[in-house]
């Protein structure tokens, strides 16, 4: 079998530890994606990319952005997405590339899906395969962004976004298209500081969506949903206290083997930005969620290959999670490592 070269997909947000944010009604939400004035960034990048063309302008901001922290690149990679669309259009989408954990690409398809439809997303999906021939699986989470940010905050949204995913060729069943809906659904990240965090009303919203839906979207939904449970509920705490709260809410949600893989693997997502990209603390981290070796391992092991793959939004000795394992669980960690295994091509359980 062919294996699918990937990259890991993570955006680190961080938030301070007051309260939880309250939604915003659907309506509002939706017509603050639409309708959002462009930011000084975005004039200034504007400016830049009529004059310099979009690659030279986007080698400039690579430039300029280069020691900022993954989550400013983000940002910057956003505003200048947006900038690329207003100027380019659909033309501009080759320019965008994989660095600054897809910030380009997802501000430039959220304007794209605005400004033309849900038509254009079979468009902007071809123009994945094309621009990231060896991730475009990965690109596809930015049009699940998009989608959701076009359609509306709300669970009607959901799912009619998840099917719009299911109808692309080449689909990622957990990270692509499906994870970007279900991370922008948790998260409104295309909103920017207008975006607010999915509430929390009760006891029985930690595991919404992820009970209710679909059998097909529950993978894809399990990875992301610790993203959610570590800033909505926990503050973004990195401790080995809240982590062991992550793990036992990934225990309780899933009912089958699998999802509890995704659930893990979905806090190894998570893991490298909370340590501030630290691979030590991120082994520390990954084996506080659990006294069950195997779930520590699919932490350490997802953790470990978007370290090494930069999905985090910086590169890093990956295989450093894989330290101090046996044999057996370390040979697994370390395929991931080096993205011989990862969440479109599985390794089978060493355990």
């Amino acid at each position: 079998m062919t294996r699918r070269t990937f990259m890991a997909i993570t955006l680190c947000v961080v938030l301070g530890a007051g309260g939880i944010v309250v939604r915003q009604n659907a309506a509002e939400t939706q017509g603050s994606w639409v309708n959002r004035q462009p930011s000084e960034s975005q004039r200034v990048w504007t400016e830049k990319i009529r004059a310099l063309g979009g690659k030279a302008a986007y080698a400039a901001l690579a430039e300029e952005i280069k020691d900022m922290t993954p989550e400013d690149q983000h940002t910057s990679a956003h505003a200048f997405g947006a900038a690329l669309f207003a100027v380019e259009d659909n033309a501009g989408l080759s320019v965008c590339d994989a660095r600054f954990s897809y910030g380009c690409f997802h501000e430039f398809m959220g304007n794209s899906i605005a400004s033309h439809g849900l038509s254009v997303v079979s468009e902007l999906n071809e123009g994945c395969i094309e621009s990231l021939v060896e991730s475009p699986l990965s690109c596809q989470h930015g049009i699940g962004h998009g989608i959701f940010a076009y359609l509306g905050y709300d669970d009607e949204s959901l799912f009619r976004s998840l099917r719009e995913c299911a109808a692309l060729p080449y689909n990622d069943p957990i990270g692509g298209c499906y994870g970007g809906v279900f991370m922008e659904y948790n998260m409104q990240t295309m909103l920017g500081r207008q975006g607010q965090l999915r509430a929390v009303d009760s006891g029985d919203d930690l595991y919404k969506p992820c009970v209710s839906i679909e059998s097909r979207y529950r993978a894809s939904c399990a990875f992301w949903q610790p993203q959610w449970w570590h800033i909505a509920i926990l503050h973004a705490e990195s401790t080995e206290k809240s982590f062991a709260q992550l793990g036992a809410y990934c225990r309780e949600m899933t009912d089958t083997k699998a999802l509890r893989r995704e659930c893990f693997q979905g806090i190894g997502n998570i893991t490298n930005p909370a340590t501030d990209f630290d691979a030590a603390r991120s082994r520390e981290l990954c084996d506080a969620t659990s006294s069950d070796r195997l779930e520590r391992l699919y932490c350490r092991a997802y953790a470990a290959n978007s370290l090494s793959r930069g999905g985090a939004g910086k590169i890093g000795d990956g295989e450093a999670l894989c330290d101090g394992l046996p044999q057996k669980e370390r040979d697994f960690c370390l395929a991931y490592a080096r993205n011989e295994a990862n969440l479109v091509n599985v390794l089978e359980s060493p355990l």
